[in-house]
């Protein structure tokens, strides 16, 4: 679970990436047209024209650094949004909405600016804040950039109309602004809603985790085990396939437990459960059925292939150096599907199988080739 969840955290972090680069590649070419636009429109004055072609060449320098810290990978992702945002929020306020209005806008341009970018600018700001600032913070910085730029802009639709010379462009300035709220707060509820799910979902895995996966091996538990077995021998009743099961423990656990502490007999488990599953087929399954008594299951083997699986699974758990140069032996019972038999019935002979090779000194292999009637 928690390396699914690491990995969708790189995957996503990757695309944002993506993102930031092709959107700064566009935004330098943005910034050249505008620009360019400027300085070819003469009736534009000196100082705005000074003022906003040192904007424009920091727009471009950030956009330049936003592209080259991608690309190395420092400072972090994190923290080089949150500094986009700050440029971006100061870019916003001053030279989207305050220096314009001393520059004495007008109304025409004030709908061209809104529909060529400001508006599309105050959205992704807004959308970065309720991304990077989870909960009510986020939501209040993005309420307030967005508030911000609509009372300039409706200020100045209000004085323009109080002084007679709107003419009905002011209204779809205002209509703009309110359909970017009301998209803004779309996207706020996707976001919103989209989280929720991902953490239910985040909580059902880790609550099937817990259910089905036994906490101190990993390995899959005995209710677990249970459904394992039952689809493998329904999958053996209808192809017909060999499925044998081989149930083990660990001998002598209990005095490992008394001698060295039961904390050491954890890491015994531990270590015997991460050992055998590097060493077992990708088709196989190591199940913890209950204290230190373990079931591995061996689709599509018959009984002589099991007993050779068995028998070299034994010899990995008595080579294994484990805490203390604590070495541990196992005995093993194998039973084979005969194709007829319930769940319960191959378990009792491999279990029967497993008594008997206690009684024959431990630490050997021993099957059980009648079967259950």
């Amino acid at each position: 679970m928690i390396e699914r969840i690491a990995h969708d955290r790189i995957r996503f972090d990757g695309q944002r990436r993506i993102a930031y680069r092709v959107s700064g590649a566009l935004g330098m070419l943005l910034i050249l047209y505008a620009q360019f636009s400027i300085l070819t429109d003469s009736d534009l004055s000196y100082l705005f024209r000074v003022t906003y072609a040192i904007n424009h060449c920091a727009l471009a320098g950030f956009s330049y650094w936003v592209i080259w810290a991608l690309i190395l990978g420092w400072p972090t992702l994190d923290q080089i949004e949150r500094v986009m945002l700050g440029f971006f929020t100061f870019e916003a306020i001053c030279f989207n909405s305050v220096l314009p209005l001393l520059f004495g806008q007008t109304l025409p341009t004030l709908f061209r600016e809104t529909i060529s970018g400001n508006i599309w600018f105050v959205l992704v700001i807004c959308t970065l804040s309720i991304h990077l600032y989870s909960g009510r913070r986020g939501v209040i910085m993005a309420l307030g950039i967005y508030l911000f730029s609509f009372a300039v802009a409706a200020g100045q639709v209000l004085m323009t109309d109080v002084y007679g010379q709107d003419n009905g462009i002011g209204v779809i300035v205002i209509q703009i602004y309110v359909m970017a709220g009301m998209l803004l707060g779309f996207l706020f509820v996707i976001a919103r809603y989209r989280d929720h799910t991902q953490r239910l979902q985040v909580e059902y895995d880790l609550l099937e985790q817990m259910a089905f996966n036994d906490v101190l091996t990993g390995l899959p538990n005995r209710r677990m085990g249970y459904q394992v077995l039952q689809s493998q021998i329904a999958l053996a009743q209808r192809g017909g396939h060999s499925l044998s099961i081989c149930l083990w423990d660990i001998d002598h656990f209990k005095q490992i437990n008394d001698t060295y502490g039961h904390e050491v007999g954890d890491i015994v488990l531990q270590a015997l459960a991460e050992h055998l599953k590097s060493t077992m087929r990708l088709s196989d399954m190591l199940i913890r059925w209950g204290g230190e008594e373990f079931v591995v299951v061996l689709p599509e083997t018959p009984l002589a292939a099991a007993l050779i699986v068995a028998d070299r699974l034994r010899e990995a758990i008595a080579r294994l150096p484990i805490e203390r140069d604590v070495r541990a032996t196992a005995s093993f019972g194998v039973s084979c599907y005969d194709g007829i038999e319930t769940l319960e019935q191959v378990l009792q002979r491999a279990d029967k199988a497993l008594y008997a090779a206690k009684a024959a000194g431990r630490n050997t292999v021993m099957p059980v080739l009648e079967y259950s009637k």
